[in-house]
């Protein structure tokens, strides 16, 4: 039997960098020796999809790239109705990381349907009482200068709360300078932005908060 097995899911639309994350996390987690599988599941849209990316990290076999509903550790939900449409996925013990930025549907730019309020979307996962964290991330990643970082700044917020000391740099100690710093190497070093990636892995398979 596996002693670590972590099902982690990265729900977000298209343009929101994703895909691009769970597959620095899976390349990362390869390195350290865990077996790895993962896969996505894309909407009909290039950008404004759904977007889902499953990752399965295990140091046992792992016969499936789809994680089950009902059994995750970790869902992120780069989006709030993204978040919602999958909360479905987490296990008993599992968590939400949850970005506070909402991109209307289709629907929702054509009046046929209304988005839920921020308010709404709180007692819907309330109501299911789920255990997570959320943040303003995208507004954040704005802030610091680009949206492009949004899955960063969402993922490096946990890195102080989970405890992460010798995988995350002294410097890094909240989202804001977890952020920057990753800007500042990017600028530096170009493709060794992936650097700061690989500290997604620890800060995604530490306990719930």
């Amino acid at each position: 039997m596996s002693k670590m097995k972590k099902d982690i899911i990265i729900a977000g639309v298209g343009g929101q960098g994703n895909i691009f994350a769970g597959a620095v996390i899976c390349s990362y987690a390869i390195e350290k020796g865990y077996n790895v599988a993962g896969t996505e599941t894309i909407g009909a849209a290039q950008r404004g999809g759904s977007v889902v990316s499953h990752i399965r990290i295990a140091d046992g076999p792992i016969h499936s790239p789809l994680i089950p509903a009902g059994t995750a550790d970790v869902l992120v939900g780069m989006e709030c109705l993204e978040l919602l449409r999958n909360f479905h996925m987490l296990g008993p013990n599992g968590w939400y990381l949850l970005n506070l930025y909402r991109v209307p549907t289709v629907y929702t730019n054509l009046g046929i349907d209304r988005y839920p309020t921020m308010e709404e979307i709180f007692e819907s996962l309330n109501l299911h009482d789920l255990k997570g964290v959320s943040m303003p991330a995208t507004a954040k990643a704005v802030e610091l200068g680009s949206s492009q970082i949004t899955n960063m700044v969402l993922l490096g917020v946990r890195a102080p709360d989970c405890g992460v000391k010798t995988t995350v740099p002294p410097a890094c100690a909240n989202a804001s300078s977890f952020s920057a710093s990753f800007l500042s190497a990017r600028q530096r070093h170009g493709a060794k932005r992936t650097l700061y990636f690989s500290k997604l892995l620890s800060i995604l398979t530490k306990s719930q908060p």
